[in-house]
This record gives structure tokens, sequence and C-alpha cells, in this order.
């Protein structure tokens, strides 16, 4: 709705905005169409919590892969987290694997949130800065979940707790 809203109302309509605000609008909707739901996700190469050199595509799982993009910082990003952390023991029992992508440059942190989640997470982070993750994804805003098949294709972005709690439970009926 709200890309049909910049389309229409702000684009289409240029004579009420800014200069400045029609352009971040515009890098806006360019964001929007990267990685689209259905399409193969972008791979990335960053460095795994064990300091080794390691991509997107290797730490996902033979099913189904929850992305989550993130920063240690964000308090949206920790309220995020604690959902995660809340429906765990549901995940992998339907299949689901998470990997948990710091988008920041703080390694302290990114050590410190790897510590307090869960072992079974795969974590993730851009050490050198050289992945160019913020141009492949859009990460201006975190945080981002994707929810990939087993081929990498994604089936969601961008969303919630509880739409991931929606998903869990249609797939935990289907195989009941």
């Amino acid at each position: 709705g709200a890309v049909k809203v910049a389309k229409e109302y702000i684009i289409g309509e240029p004579w009420y905005w800014s200069e400045e605000y029609m352009e971040r609008i515009s890098r806006a909707l360019e964001k929007e169409k990267l990685n689209p739901v259905r399409s193969q996700a972008r791979n990335l190469l960053l460095h795994n919590s064990k300091g080794r050199l390691s991509t997107l595509y290797d730490e996902c799982g033979p099913e189904l892969t929850l992305v989550f993009f993130h920063l240690a910082s964000c308090n949206d990003c920790e309220a995020m987290a604690e959902g995660l952390r809340k429906i765990k023991p549901s995940l992998p029992s339907v299949g689901i694997r998470v990997v948990a992508v710091y988008t920041g440059s703080d390694e302290q942190r990114w050590k410190e949130f790897v510590k307090k989640n869960p072992k079974s997470w795969r974590y993730l982070w851009d050490k050198n800065g050289e992945s160019n993750m913020h141009e492949l994804y859009d990460l201006e805003v975190v945080p981002h979940l994707y929810l990939l098949d087993w081929d990498r294709t994604i089936i969601a972005k961008d969303i919630d707790i509880e739409a991931l709690k929606g998903i869990v439970d249609d797939i935990t009926a289907a195989v009941r």
C-alpha cells in the first residue's frame, strides 16, 4: 500500500513536495524493488561467528531460512530478537533456521549479541565493509526479516513476529 501511495500521490504529484523529499522517496522506491518476493535472494560474503569467511547461502538451512538483518544497538532489533527467542522452540520443528546478519560495524556489540542469543542461530557480519549488503538489500532501516525456501527464493519479506508465527502455524498445520 505504501508503494502505491508513494507512486501516485508523491511521485505522481511532485509540485507538492520538496526536491529533497522527492529524491528520498525515489530512492526508497528503488530500494523496494530489491529482492522482491519470489526472486532469488542476493548472496553476501560475510564473516561468521568463528571469524571465517562464509556466504549467506552457506549458512542457509536445507529447508527454510529466516534471515534477520539487525543492529546490536537498535531497540526495535532487540525487540525482534526477543520475539524470535520466544518462538525459537517452534522454528527448528518446522524446519526454519535463523541466520542473524549484523548490519553495523562495531565488533564488540556484535559479539555481545551473539553471546546472548541462541547457539543454534547462525551469525554473520560484514567485518571489512565489503559485502555491499546495503546496496543489495533495503537496510536503511532495520530490523528486516526475510524468509527463504531451500532454494534461497524469498517467500516473505519485511515480515514481523506475528506474521512469522502465522507462517509457522500454517506449516505446523500442514505437517499434521
